[in-house]
């Protein structure tokens, strides 16, 4: 069992098989399940992480109530890039077929980022509260869900 790890807002699965662990405390812990080895990698963040995910770079992807968006070397912890346009919580994190990053905010807006250069491509606007979770369907329109207790299916290439 960990302790002290404060509340724990995301999990994922890295493909060692170690638990990525996003809190209320402003870094991402790794538990290795076959080792019982616990330790703080990645930090940096303002605030508590919302959302993690990883690429098919193999680096991690984070979202944080400090409103940034930071991607990380998974073997270093190194910061690689920190995206900087929302203005609220990052809660979803998504990645779509052209290795686009996509983020949900408490913002109440869904951007799409390129994720070699950092740049913001497009804003969604459209909900009237945050934006809380994204999938992609098989004909790469995005679906995201609101606590504006909505359901938006989005062209990503028009908005």
């Amino acid at each position: 069992m960990i302790k002290n790890l404060g509340k724990v807002y995301t999990l994922i699965l890295n493909r060692n098989d170690e638990i990525l662990i996003g809190t209320d405390r402003e870094k991402i812990s790794v538990y290795n399940m076959i080792t019982a080895n616990y330790w703080n990698k990645f930090t940096g963040h303002g605030n508590g992480i919302w959302s993690l995910i990883i690429n098919k770079f193999d680096e991690l992807v984070s979202g944080s109530g400090d409103n940034t968006i930071k991607i990380w070397n998974m073997t270093t912890g190194e910061c690689k890039k920190t995206l900087r346009e929302h203005t609220n919580i990052i809660y979803a994190l998504i990645i779509n077929s052209n290795d686009e990053l996509i983020s949900g905010s408490q913002d109440k807006t869904i951007k799409i980022w390129n994720m070699t250069t950092g740049v913001c491509i497009r804003t969604l606007i459209g909900h009237n509260n945050t934006a809380r979770a994204l999938v992609i369907n098989k004909y790469n329109e995005l679906i995201s869900g609101s606590w504006d207790r909505k359901i938006k299916i989005w062209n990503m290439t028009t908005g």
